[in-house]
């Protein structure tokens, strides 16, 4: 069975993959190029030969010029015009993305028009040239027949040519079919015009010499193209090859059997005939088999850079080719009427930490089989971990994401994964298919906390709010080089003396278009970017400079607290970044507070924890901020040493009103006295709010009843007038 299947392969009865068929064609229109500059070459020879050797010398012998002429050269004429226009075809057809539309048209239709109406003109002088020959009957005929399929096929392939050019031209797209025509066609021109040159020149041969030599040079040339040049099955080659060695030996052997010359094919050409037919089958097979693996290989990479190696579906960038041929081809009202579909799974985390991150990928395949059997037709690809992105029919798309959704609940009983949906209909073909795909992405993103609702399209105010995330991070660059991100600093009040004891930095954005930019409206873009990093490092630079223009100008200085986010320990080196900004500015450590949000600590990043110890160990003061509002836990006081906690706003907030926040913050004070922290209570806008915290023992106080942010000039304005001042006992 093993035997067979090997066989099977090795004569080519396998059935290719289309990529792989797609690959070998493509090869063998490449080695048309190179078959047809040959063959163009090869017949202005012929044609200088023909002149010099049969048309000079018998010049004189024949009244009809022009019928003389034509019966030596027509042949090669056509033959010349063929060679030409299956290059211009085979080179239009390679270069489809270089050459333009309209010079493709032109180049193919005037190549092959030209070689079109000379095989058809050919075709009404054959019965007076066959008249001509004078060897017999049957020779006269076989070669009259020879030049007749050689103007037939002529013929066909210029039609051949002519018909594709058109129906590329005016569909669009190309057709492998037709182009397979012109291929055999212009094979079968080169087989016939081989036989029948090689032939005519066996023929002069005989009745030219004493002693006949073979001359069947030009068919041997003509197979060895037709065989080892374009590549076809292993047992098409093998019968191609066997069916023209055999005719043509018949058709010498008849022809000197007509004129009593037995034994002109000796024993021994015989051989050689025979040796030469199976060297060139068994170089044709070799040669496909060589570009069968290629093709295979060259298959594999393009499906690797093409689809999504767990589920099989288009990834990103095949899914983004297609969708701008959709872009490209479809009206403007098809356009509307095609919706794309942003698709996040949502709870797949916990579904993997359960489950386990095998079934995990079972689910993530399973779910794009979901989406083949809900979406049938449609474009779709996995995008990226547990998000998948389908174009579809608005009309029923609904339907299809309501079904889509109740098939995903229903896969595990226990988690019940969901879905969210974001939509974004198709509506400028000019748009870029990678912003199409942002603007779904963003709308399923903007109720990624929702529990009301599980699809949401994207409409004006995300459009808005859209693009003006893209600004945010589009400018981003030039606004750091340019100064228009600054740090502004809110004062830090010392609950001992209502003096400055500290500052905050935080960051401001004076955009020359957008006007002034406030942190809500573009950190959480830069940080759903990753793009927070940049900022950070920049803020923290300008407050190390600040701060030194401060001591080369003799204005005292107070410690500084600067923020870090979670993804700043990910993203950058935090205690390479602060030693190095400590060393070029000449800032003692201990001016630096670094100011963690308890948020960031729930995660529970070991790289986080470690470098907060180091910058602890350093001599920078750790501050943990906003302590109290989210999901504060008692156990990020027990497990990490900070030195103030950072109250959150909403605990003074309505404050009057809130018996329960007094009450509660009485308590944190005292825990922190116990535990040997300082406090810091944010939010402070009324005289009642500082004298009941100063009573309850807060350290430090801050808002917008001592300063609101400011600019560094206004500070130092403040500080000169007398409006701010520094406190005795500033927090060191």
């Amino acid at each position: 069975m093993k035997f067979l299947q090997q066989l099977k392969h090795l004569f080519g009865f396998e059935r290719n993959k289309k990529p792989v068929r797609d690959y070998l064609y493509d090869q063998n229109v490449r080695s048309s190029i190179f078959m047809a500059a040959v063959i163009f070459l090869l017949e202005i020879w012929l044609i200088i030969r023909q002149i010099v050797q049969h048309i000079v010398p018998e010049w004189g012998d024949y009244s009809d010029k022009f019928i003389w002429i034509y019966s030596n050269l027509s042949v090669f004429l056509l033959f010349l015009l063929s060679g030409f226009a299956m290059f211009v075809f085979a080179v239009c057809y390679s270069h489809t993305d270089k050459v333009k539309h309209q010079n493709r048209l032109i180049a193919s239709l005037v190549s092959a028009g030209i070689l079109f109406l000379y095989s058809l003109l050919s075709m009404y002088p054959l019965a007076s040239i066959s008249g001509m020959y004078s060897w017999g009957k049957l020779v006269s005929s076989f070669k009259s027949g020879l030049l007749l399929t050689i103007y037939a096929s002529g013929l066909l392939l210029g039609a051949s040519i002519i018909y594709y050019t058109l129906f590329w031209y005016f569909r669009k797209k190309e057709s492998r079919r037709l182009s397979v025509m012109v291929i055999i066609f212009f094979a079968l021109l080169c087989l016939v015009f081989g036989f029948r040159v090689s032939f005519s020149d066996h023929i002069r041969s005989i009745t030219s010499v004493a002693h006949p030599q073979n001359e069947i040079i030009c068919f041997l040339t003509m197979v060895i193209f037709v065989s080892a040049v374009l590549i076809y099955k292993p047992f098409i080659s093998i019968v191609v090859n066997i069916a023209a060695f055999f005719l043509f030996y018949v058709a010498i052997y008849f022809g000197d059997q007509v004129r009593e010359e037995v034994g002109v094919f000796t024993d021994g050409d015989k051989v050689n005939y025979v040796t030469f037919l199976v060297a060139l089958t068994t170089v044709s097979v070799m040669i496909y088999h060589q570009r069968l693996r290629s093709a295979v290989a060259t298959h594999t990479l393009r499906h690797n850079a093409e689809y999504d190696e767990l589920t099989g579906l288009n990834n990103s960038y095949l899914f983004n080719r297609k969708l701008s041929d959709i872009l490209a081809t479809n009206t403007q009202k098809r356009l509307n009427e095609q919706i794309v579909l942003f698709i996040d799974v949502f709870n797949f985390k916990v579904f993997n930490e359960q489950r386990g991150f095998s079934k995990g990928n079972e689910f993530l395949i399973d779910l794009a089989r979901m989406i083949e059997r809900i979406f049938p037709g449609d474009l779709m690809c996995r995008d990226n971990g547990d998000q998948y992105v389908v174009v579809t029919e608005v009309s029923s798309f609904k339907t299809k994401i309501n079904a889509l959704r109740k098939e995903v609940k229903d896969y595990d009983k226990e988690i019940k994964p969901s879905i969210r949906v974001g939509g974004y209909i198709l509506n400028n073909p000019n748009e870029d298919v990678r912003r199409i795909v942002d603007k779904a992405r963003y709308a399923c993103g903007s109720i990624a906390d929702r529990l009301d609702i599980f699809f949401v399209e994207y409409d004006k105010a995300m459009h808005d709010n859209y693009h003006f995330n893209q600004y945010v991070i589009r400018t981003l660059e030039d606004a750091l080089e340019n100064g228009h991100i600054k740090p502004f600093y809110q004062p830090v009040i010392s609950s001992k003396d209502s003096k400055i004891c500290s500052m905050e930095a935080l960051v401001r954005w004076e955009d020359p278009k957008k006007g002034k930019m406030f942190p809500d409206q573009f950190i959480p873009t830069l940080e759903k970017t990753k793009l927070i990093h940049k900022l950070d490092a920049a803020l923290i630079e300008a407050v190390f400079k600040d701060m030194k223009d401060c001591l080369d100008n003799g204005i005292k200085v107070v410690p500084c607290s600067v923020n870090i986010s979670r993804l700043d320990f990910q993203l950058m080196n935090v205690v390479g970044l602060l030693d190095m900004l400590v060393e070029k500015y000449d800032i003692p450590k201990n001016m630096i507070h670094i100011e963690v949000t308890e948020s960031a600590l729930t995660d529970n990043e070991v790289d986080m924890i470690t470098d907060l110890n180091i910058l602890k160990e350093n001599g920078y003061h750790i501050w943990l901020d906003d302590f109290g509002s989210a999901y504060s836990s008692f156990s990020t006081l027990k497990d990490y040493d900070f030195e103030v906690l950072k109250l959150d706003m909403r605990f003074i907030s309505n404050f009057e009103k809130q018996e329960k926040n007094k009450i509660i913050l009485e308590a944190i004070f005292n825990m922190a006295k116990a535990l040997n922290m300082r406090t810091v209570v944010e939010g402070v806008e009324t005289e009642i709010e500082r004298d009941f915290l100063i009573a309850k023992g807060a350290t430090m106080m801050q808002g917008y009843l001592f300063s609101k942010p400011i600019a560094k000039e206004e500070y130092f304005e403040k500080l000169n007038n007398g409006d701010l001042q520094i406190s005795d006992y500033m927090e060191y």
